[in-house]
C-alpha cells in the first residue's frame, strides 16, 4: 500500500455501523463492509508535529490563544512545504485514472483542480461538508475545479447501500447533485418512499427510479467504489483526493483554499482571492 502523508479532521471511520442518530429507523440486513487502515508515514507524522510545535510556541510566546482550526491549517502548510520541495516525506500523488471511474462529477472534464470525494450518505460529517464547504467550494473556484463523488457507505450499513442506489439512480436520469444535495440536507429521509418523494420533487420519472432501486448493477457498481476506497486507503469518511493528494476528514474551507489555491498555482492558474 502506498504511504501518505493527510491532513485529518473530523471523520466517521470503519467500526462504527450504527446510523445517525436522527436517521429513520430501518430493519436489519446483511450487507458487510469491510476495510483497512492507513499505513503511517512516520515522517509525515514528524513534520506535522513540527508544525504544531512552532505554532504553539508562536501563539504562547504573544499571549495568544490557539485553536483547533489554526493547529489544522498549520498542519496543511506543513505537508504543502514538504510536497512542493519534494522531499523524502511529501505526500505520494495518485493518478485519476487511479481514482476515477464512471462517477457522479460536477464541473468540466479539464478543469486544472480535480477533487474526488470517498462519502457515505448516512455520515454526519460528510453532511457538514456536503452542505457547507462544497458549496463554498464551488462558489469560489467554479470550473476551475472539478468535482467527483464516490461512495464509501461505510456508516449505516444496509441503510448506506441503499441511500448509495438511490443516488445513483438519480444519476441515471442525469438529477445525482440534486438528489445528493437533497438527501444531505434531510437526514430522516431514509425510506424509499422519501427517495421516490425526491425524484418527484426533482422531476424525474419516478416508475424507472423505483426499478432502478433493484437493479444488482448498482450495487456492483457501489461494491467497485467501496473496494476502491479500500485498496487506497480510505478507512473514514469523507476522505478527499485532491489532484491525487489524499486529504481525511471535513477539513475547514481554509485548508481546503490552501491546497487548491497551491494546485491552480501549479497549473500556472491565478488562484482567486484569498477572503479576509
Amino acid at each position: 500500500m502506498t504511504e501518505q502523508n493527510e491532513v485529518v479532521a473530523d471523520t466517521e471511520a470503519i467500526g462504527q455501523p450504527e446510523a445517525p442518530k436522527d436517521a429513520a429507523p430501518v430493519a436489519p440486513q446483511t450487507t458487510v463492509i469491510s476495510s483497512t487502515q492507513l499505513t503511517i508515514n512516520y515522517t509525515a507524522v514528524a513534520i506535522v508535529f513540527l508544525a504544531i510545535g512552532v505554532l504553539l510556541g508562536n501563539l504562547i510566546g504573544r499571549g495568544s490563544a490557539v485553536s483547533i482550526s489554526q493547529i489544522q491549517l498549520a498542519v496543511a502548510q506543513a505537508l504543502q512545504s514538504a510536497d512542493l520541495s519534494g522531499s523524502e516525506g511529501a505526500t505520494a500523488r495518485l493518478s485519476l485514472q487511479d481514482l476515477v471511474d464512471d462517477d457522479p462529477a460536477l464541473g468540466p472534464v479539464d478543469a486544472p483542480v480535480t477533487i474526488v470525494e470517498f462519502s457515505d450518505f448516512n455520515c454526519s460529517f460528510c453532511a457538514s461538508y456536503a452542505n457547507n464547504t462544497l458549496k463554498q467550494i464551488i462558489d469560489r473556484y467554479g470550473d476551475s475545479v472539478r468535482i467527483v463523488y464516490r461512495d464509501m457507505p461505510i456508516i449505516g450499513r444496509e441503510l448506506s447501500v441503499q441511500t448509495a442506489i438511490a443516488a445513483e439512480c438519480a444519476d441515471d436520469q442525469g438529477k445525482f447533485w440534486e438528489f445528493h444535495n437533497l438527501i444531505f440536507a434531510n437526514p430522516r429521509a431514509r425510506s424509499q418512499e422519501a427517495y421516490n418523494g425526491f425524484a418527484d420533487e426533482l422531476g424525474m420519472d419516478v416508475t424507472t427510479f423505483t426499478s432502478c432501486m433493484g437493479d444488482p448493477a448498482k450495487i456492483e457498481e457501489i461494491q467497485l467504489d467501496l473496494l476502491d476506497g479500500d485498496s487506497l486507503g480510505v478507512s473514514a469518511t469523507p476522505a478527499f483526493f485532491i489532484n491525487g493528494r489524499f486529504i481525511s476528514g471535513a477539513q475547514p474551507i481554509n485548508v481546503f483554499i490552501l491546497l487548491i489555491d497551491a494546485e491552480l498555482t501549479k497549473a500556472g492558474v491565478t488562484p482567486p482571492p484569498r477572503p479576509s
